[in-house]
């Protein structure tokens, strides 16, 4: 599962993290840092990041879903031009 995405964030030091669930449960290493806010603010910056299954995924239909947050409540962080990739092998 890979997710890409361009974001920029307004705040002080801080860090937006991105994590994956996979049908309702958090999938690899859980949260990961996306992007460090500096204090500066006037940019934004493109990332990619790659979570592997840790055990097998049975055949059928699953729910990934993306979840975000800013680690100091009331930050700013918006996120555009973003692509997930689910990749299957057999």
């Amino acid at each position: 599962m890979t997710f890409s995405a361009q974001t920029w964030c307004q705040g002080a030091l801080d860090l937006f993290v991105v994590q994956v669930l996979l049908d309702g449960a958090p999938m690899g290493t859980g949260p990961v840092q996306f992007q460090q806010l500096h204090a500066d603010n006037n940019w934004g910056k493109a990332s990619t990041f790659t979570w592997v299954s840790t055990g097998k995924v049975p055949p059928g239909s699953h729910t990934v879903e993306m979840q975000s947050r800013v680690s100091f409540a009331g930050e700013l962080c918006k996120v555009w031009e973003r692509n997930t990739i689910v990749d299957y092998f057999k």
